[in-house]
């Protein structure tokens, strides 16, 4: 009985070849079965030569990485965008992300850049700040919450948020 010796190649063949510009070709998406149907090859056969390590998946990561540097500085572009033009909260998770990114931030740093210490205040120097009132209640609103007559002691706003 003789041995033969098993190689496998890595070099692709013309069907392998236009597979992976058929499946890496982002303008005319198709679908696993489309390119098998245009290869004349199974479904089966284009799924295997996608999942299994080899010339082929290699091939396609590389296909991959090179459309996700393209799109580098379309992403660049985008995050200065968020940095000078976003909402506050955006601006702190594009700024979070960058950093992390780049291991300039911790986990749980995000938390503590975005803490604020919130002094006390009673409820008129809330309703006054947010533009609710003041000092002086209406009396329809004595009436309806006499409570608000009562003396009030200095809110914790660690528990209450304003929007």
């Amino acid at each position: 009985m003789t041995l033969k010796k098993l190689t496998t190649s890595n070099k692709l063949t013309p069907q392998q070849e236009q597979f992976i510009e058929l499946y890496c070709d982002n303008e005319n998406k198709m679908t696993q079965q489309e390119i098998a149907n245009a290869l004349g090859v199974s479904r089966k056969t284009v799924s295997r030569w996608k999942n299994d390590p080899g010339p082929v998946r290699t091939e396609i990561e590389k296909k991959e990485k090179l459309r996700a540097l393209g799109l580098l500085s379309l992403a660049n572009n985008a995050m200065e965008d968020i940095l000078q033009n976003g909402s506050d909260t955006a601006r702190v998770k594009a700024a979070e992300y960058a950093l992390r990114m780049n291991g300039l931030l911790q986990n749980g740093a995000s938390e503590e850049i975005t803490k604020e210490e919130k002094p006390p205040m009673s409820v008129e120097e809330a309703l006054q700040k947010y533009g609710m009132g003041g000092s002086t209640i209406k009396e329809a609103e004595k009436a309806d919450f006499p409570q608000l007559d009562q003396p009030h002691d200095p809110l914790d706003t660690e528990d209450l948020w304003f929007k």
